[in-house]
């Protein structure tokens, strides 16, 4: 599968987002750290202003040889405690907590003041304190010494809680933020979405509505131009569209014009060229040109105006049932094309058709197979189903795929890969257009053996109106 890169409004949304994630993370964690900060040192301080009290309590009614049950007074010192002088030691120190650090006792023995440090670890902080009980300077008597420890559970639950409220306050930023950056992605995007989609509306013979975008907005001039090129556009079709059709009825009345001397020049001709016999050898020569000329001038004249009523609409159609059979083979006898044309039928093909319109089809397909294919051609006629098929096939070289793509459109000539010829290249567009104003349809294939058109016309009625735009 072909991975698509997302589109400009999740790319925003995104960047806004993770901009906003970080801006929160960052500001949290800073408040966290500062705040964790404040928390402990603010428990320490009262754990260390208490146990300093609670020696210098002791100082005045403590002598210079302690004993046992002096020192035992301290057993009450936080989660645990221990209290020696010279060999004379108590302690409530527990195996679940660590002792001392070595480095505080070391700290405790030079200085005359409680020390203390806190070491991280387990589900709580622990606080040491220790320091020499009163001034003890006596050099003959043994200093006494305490030292206790505090599990900071209450100050770690209340970072903790810290820390959770820093991390919904990071999840609930970040989530405005995404939202924010949703709303300002959408308000840059969905004009560029309503351009797109008045862009492809942009059909010929549509009313199309005008963009219409705040002043204020960032694509305003861009909606603006937009709104004035689709204007201009929409005036280029419709002038191009009154010109074509101009330029139509034009032809259509040249033609028409040319119709009733063409017919004399035919008929002249055709006098000509049965005289031809008792001319001079030149004259007879310019008789026949002339003959040829003015039928294929008048074919195309013919074409030309049935064209020109398929494009205003004009083109009338007198369905009537008719045996599908006989209409093909009276075609190819008007045309002289029974000769040289195989029929193939196995009987009676009964179709609703107009006759003319089908004698169009089956003439210039057969006209086309002659002209550009190889002999033998043969035109089959037979039922399939609801369907009445004509299949006109020859024996010529196979028509390149690219070349079959438009042999249906109007003047189009492959003389390069069929041949010269002198058609107008109309007959197989005007066999179409007949084809599909009875709801049939036409296709051509090419094998190895030839190439094969194929007319289907439906057998129950199945007619496209005749009155299409032109």
């Amino acid at each position: 599968m072909r991975f698509r890169p997302p589109g400009l409004q999740t790319r925003l949304t995104a960047l806004v987002a993770a901009v906003a994630l970080v801006a929160a993370v960052v500001t949290s964690a800073a408040v966290y750290l500062q705040a964790r900060a404040n928390i402990f040192s603010t428990a320490q301080n009262q754990i260390l202003s208490g146990f300093a009290e609670t020696l210098d309590s002791a100082a005045p009614w403590f002598g210079l040889y302690p004993t046992s049950r002096d020192l035992s007074e301290f057993s009450g010192i936080g989660d645990a405690s221990a209290a020696w002088s010279g060999s004379i030691r108590t302690d409530t120190w527990p195996r679940s907590l660590p002792e001392p650090p070595p480095e505080l006792l070391a700290r405790l023995e030079k200085s005359v003041l409680p020390v203390f440090q806190r070491v991280d670890g387990g589900s709580a902080p622990l606080f040491y304190v220790a320091g020499r009980v009163g001034g003890n300077d006596a050099p003959q008597a043994a200093p006494t010494y305490v030292t206790a420890v505090f599990v900071l559970g209450e100050a770690q639950s209340q970072v903790d809680s810290l820390e959770r409220r820093a991390a919904a306050v990071a999840v609930v930023v970040s989530a405005l933020a995404a939202l924010t950056g949703l709303w300002t992605a959408r308000r840059l995007v969905l004009p560029l979405r309503r351009l797109n989609a008045a862009a492809a509306a942009l059909v010929p013979g549509r009313p199309r509505r005008e963009l219409t975008v705040g002043a204020g907005h960032e694509l305003a001039e861009l909606v603006t131009t937009f709104n004035r090129s689709a204007a201009e556009l929409d005036r280029t079709v419709a002038d191009l569209a009154a010109k074509e059709a101009n330029a139509r009825r034009f032809v259509a009345d040249v033609f028409h014009e040319l119709r009733t001397p063409l017919a004399a020049l035919v008929a002249v001709a055709e006098v000509l060229e049965e005289d031809a016999d008792s001319m001079a050898p030149d004259t007879a020569r310019a008789a026949r040109i002339v003959s040829r000329g003015a039928e294929r001038l008048s074919r195309l004249t013919e074409d030309v105006i049935e064209i020109s009523r398929f494009d205003t609409g004009r083109a009338d159609l007198v369905i009537e049932p008719h045996d599908l059979v006989e209409v093909v083979r009276e075609s190819l006898q008007t045309r002289g094309f029974d000769s040289r044309v195989h029929l193939a039928a196995e009987g009676a093909v009964p179709c609703p058709v107009d006759r003319r319109r089908i004698d169009i089809v089956a003439g210039n397909l057969v006209a086309n197979a002659l002209a550009h294919g190889s002999l033998p051609v043969e035109v089959a006629v037979r039922a399939d189903g609801d369907d009445a098929v004509i299949a006109v096939t020859d024996h010529g070289a196979p028509i390149p795929a690219d070349v079959r793509a438009h042999l249906f459109e109007r003047f189009f000539k492959a003389d390069a890969s069929r041949g010269r010829t002198d058609g107008s290249g109309i007959g197989l567009s005007l066999a179409e257009e007949n084809v599909v104003l009875h709801g049939g349809t036409i296709s051509v294939t090419s094998g190895s053996t030839g190439n094969t058109f194929t007319v289907r016309l439906p057998r129950a009625g199945r007619v496209a109106t005749a009155d299409r735009p032109g």
